[in-house]
């Protein structure tokens, strides 16, 4: 009869454990970890209203940055010049959408694979310089300027 009440006591110690490490691991998924709607995996977030787009179907990435340099001068020109505007092609089967920010002098890339992959590319800083370089380079990676911020959106 000894056998029994040890049994039980065993099953109840390992179910307060089981209460225990279940409690724990609430009160760190709701207290400590940051609440962030990430959206859904794989969804690229929607362009900011504030930006025009231009559609260019199918092009070399320095025909798109040579198209957004011109969107860029064309500002300038016409007294706007923090006004900002975006490109949108097909790069090898990949969507871009590059984003020209001159008030915040930031280039943005958001770039999803024809296999479903997105990656948003920040690049900081001398970004009309950029767009000259890739225009006649094809990158936006200036030599002397800081190095682009990448970042998968599925994490």
């Amino acid at each position: 009869m000894t056998a029994i009440p040890a049994a039980v006591r065993g099953a109840g110690l390992a179910i307060a454990v089981l209460v225990g490490l279940g409690s724990m691991g609430w009160l760190v998924q709701s207290h400590l970890v940051e609440d962030v709607d990430r959206g859904m995996p794989g969804v690229e977030p929607a362009v900011p209203e504030r930006f025009a787009i231009e559609d260019l179907g199918e092009v070399d990435p320095r025909a798109a940055y040579s198209a957004l340099l011109g969107v860029a001068d064309e500002a300038a020109l016409l007294g706007a010049a923090d006004e900002a505007a975006g490109v949108r092609f097909v790069e090898g089967g990949a969507e871009v959408t590059l984003l020209f920010d001159p008030a915040e002098d930031l280039l943005d890339e958001r770039r999803i694979s024809a296999g479903g992959t997105a990656v948003r590319t920040f690049w900081r800083g001398r970004v009309v310089e950029r767009l000259r370089w890739g225009a006649e380079h094809g990158t936006l990676d200036l030599p002397g300027a800081p190095g682009p911020d990448r970042r998968n959106l599925y994490h």
